[in-house]
């Protein structure tokens, strides 16, 4: 099963735990049906590049 999707977490406190997050759903690429996750991980990110988009034609 193929899947695409990710979710960007905005605010997270190690040791309490807490998080607060914004993401997008995860959907099964040969469905098209969201998924649903009921755990998953923290990696660290960082930004390669930033190109703005414009109308008609998305980034």
């Amino acid at each position: 099963m193929l899947l695409h999707g990710v979710g960007t977490i905005t605010f997270y406190e190690p040791s309490t735990k807490l998080f607060a997050a914004l993401g997008h759903g995860i959907q099964d690429i040969d469905t098209e049906k969201l998924i649903t996750i009921s755990s998953g991980e923290v990696v660290t990110a960082s930004i390669a590049d930033i190109v703005k988009g414009e109308k008609g034609k998305p980034r």
